[in-house]
């Protein structure tokens, strides 16, 4: 079987970095944007929403694993760092009632563009168009998510 084009593979790991690791980043900065203040953490901001995340595990929405990293097992503090996009997206949908109606667009987008690039891949090949138009795209998303919490530190590894 012979190898694709270096290229087509190289584009698509570039978009999926920007989906997974950028994405994932901007995101994880937008929940605490939007959970985390000088008088409640990020652990408190969950306990208050616990009967929430429950009912969206016993419907099916959440999931064991997802609710291990929420709550941990040994009683810890929840790791930001461990939250994925689907993860994430589901506490938007759910238990962060402020955002605004263009963040919302913009995550459900972002979960979207990820299910469709490596969620339903049928291949890890991406032509130069076909790129530009998902970078440009997904790179437009997160620069206006990140804007939205001030924090300009995402700048250069998006564009």
């Amino acid at each position: 079987m012979p190898s694709p084009p270096a290229g087509d593979m190289d584009r698509f790991m570039r978009l999926t970095y920007l989906l997974v690791d950028v994405g994932s980043r901007v995101l994880r900065q937008l929940l605490n944007h939007h959970t985390v203040t000088p008088t409640c953490t990020l652990d408190q901001y969950l306990a208050n929403n616990r009967s929430t995340l429950v009912s969206l595990l016993k419907r099916k929405v959440l999931h064991q694993p997802q609710m291990d990293i929420l709550f941990p097992p040994n009683g810890g503090n929840t790791n930001l760092e461990d939250y994925d996009v689907t993860l994430l997206s589901t506490l938007f949908n759910n238990v962060v009632p402020s955002l605004t109606q263009q963040e919302e667009s913009m995550i459900k987008s972002l979960r979207e563009d990820r299910n469709n690039l490596y969620g339903h891949a049928k291949s890890c090949k991406m032509n130069a168009s076909e790129y530009q138009t998902c970078w440009n795209s997904i790179s437009s998303t997160l620069t206006t998510l990140i804007q939205q919490c001030g924090d300009p530190n995402f700048q250069n590894e998006i564009l």
